[in-house]
């Protein structure tokens, strides 16, 4: 995951940080680095369609 970090120097970073990290927006890293956002990639299976679903009755589907 990527994340967008202020510097101690007030400098702005991005970092590439391993998926299983649990971090929020506001904690301060080892370095004293803030973290400003949380960028995920768009390889996110969980975000994948499975499917259709609706209360109404649609002939197409019969």
């Amino acid at each position: 995951m990527w994340v967008l970090v202020r510097k101690p120097d007030g400098t702005e970073k991005e970092l590439d940080l391993p998926e299983d990290s649990y971090i929020e927006i506001g904690d301060i890293l080892e370095d004293g680095s803030v973290v400003l956002e949380i960028r995920y990639t768009d390889e996110d299976d969980d975000l994948t369609e499975m499917g259709y679903f609706s209360d109404e009755r649609d002939e197409d589907f019969l």
